[in-house]
């Protein structure tokens, strides 16, 4: 409940023109106040750099939304974890995903982006216009995936079709027709629980060939899967897709979206190819998938001089402290010169983003042959439309011509 004196801004997250566009929201309550309650949340915002930062790091007086995440995935997952429990369970997977892991991975990838673009071009060549979200973006993300999970060829056309349902749960909470809202979380649970069967039936088959050369195999390997319940192994790797899947095709479609209203910054990059990593920050800091994050206080606890009671939600609005202008000058634009300092796209503390480092290959990859395929693509729609869900926010589709 909001102290004393507290500044308070009812905000819908849910709002379509929030949800097209939230930055005007953002600094609307940045200039509130550092803390600022919302009646509508029942949660307090924060959206300073410093902030936010600190909230992720202090796992000590803030945690997970732990509820949240159990009712999405039907078990306790690593989001919804605590040390030491999360730390050994991430831990089954984190070497994978470590940058010298992830190396012998970056031919495949390109072989992946290739595959997705060449049709790309070829329609554009022939004067089509083409929605790179669905033929580019959204299967290049999944398939990088699915390989890494260790998902059959043969299998990848349902694991995909699985892939793309199973958002749709994140997304019936911002949806406000009931209907619809309804059909989508009974789409995206029936898809989680299929993935959920589908993972165990794998790491039961991998058990006996000591077979762990795949995230999957790594699972059924680990002894730290002995002490993790058969619904706990089938959640695992549905929250691995559904970070991986999402959070990365959304950023694939921000770079082509940067890249497609800079023209000039796209042309600098195209010249000099060691702007990509730089780019891509910037790309992750300008327009952040991952809007926001929860946490519960788990004490009494300061922030920015407000006292916040023990039981309190507070949204840690991560895509605001991306453009916090005590840390960057001109935040709101899109600048691959500017400099480096580090963003919280990926969050922060033991909750950061198991995949960090894929993501930020991933992109960099894309980027690279993005610029070599398609060095003078435009945007045919210059209104790119966001839907829900506003925390794992990207666009529906971005169209390009030639």
């Amino acid at each position: 409940m909001p102290v004393a004196d507290a500044p308070t801004l009812d905000v819908s997250f849910a709002d379509p023109d929030v949800l097209q566009d939230p930055y005007p929201v953002f600094e609307e309550i940045r200039a509130a106040g550092p803390v600022v309650y919302n009646p509508s949340a029942e949660a307090w915002m924060v959206t300073s750099y410093e902030d936010v930062r600190a909230i992720l790091l202090d796992d000590k007086h803030f945690v997970p939304e732990a509820e949240k995440w159990e009712a999405l995935y039907g078990a306790a997952v690593m989001e919804s974890m605590e040390d030491p429990r999360h730390r050994e369970v991430r831990g089954i997977w984190a070497p994978s995903f470590r940058v010298v892991a992830l190396r012998e991975l970056q031919p495949h990838i390109t072989k992946l982006v290739d595959m997705h673009l060449d049709p790309v071009v070829e329609a554009l060549t022939e004067g089509e216009e083409v929605d790179v979200v669905e033929a580019l973006t959204r299967p290049v993300a999944a398939m990088v995936l699915a390989h890494m999970i260790g998902v059959s060829e043969s299998d990848t056309p349902q694991f995909l079709a699985w892939a793309k349902q199973m958002g749709n749960t994140l997304e019936s909470y911002d949806e406000r027709d009931p209907k619809r809202a309804a059909l989508l979380l009974e789409q995206g649970t029936e898809a989680t629980h299929a993935t959920c069967i589908y993972a165990r039936a794998q790491i039961e088959q991998r058990r006996p060939t000591q077979f762990g050369h795949d995230l999957i195999g790594e699972l059924a390997m680990s002894p730290v899967a002995e002490t993790m319940t058969e619904a706990e192994e089938g959640a695992a790797v549905a929250q691995l897709i559904v970070a991986g899947h999402d959070n990365v095709s959304h950023t694939l479609s921000h770079v082509v979206l940067a890249l497609g209203t800079h023209p000039q910054q796209r042309q600098a990059i195209a010249a000099d190819r060691s702007l990509v990593p730089p780019a891509v920050e910037e790309v992750l800091r300008w327009r952040t998938s991952a809007s926001g994050d929860t946490r519960l206080t788990r004490e009494p606890v300061s922030i920015a001089s407000t006292r916040l009671e023990a039981g309190e939600k507070v949204l840690v609005l991560l895509a605001a402290a991306n453009r916090d202008p005590m840390r960057w000058t001109d935040p709101g634009s899109f600048d691959v010169h500017r400099e480096q300092k580090k963003n919280l796209a990926f969050g922060g503390g033991i909750h950061v983003c198991l995949g960090i480092s894929l993501a930020r290959i991933e992109a960099q990859i894309f980027m690279n042959r993005l610029l070599d395929g398609l060095p003078d693509y435009r945007l045919t729609d210059e209104r790119i439309e966001y839907g829900p869900p506003f925390f794992m926010r990207g666009p529906s589709a971005v169209k390009i011509g030639v």
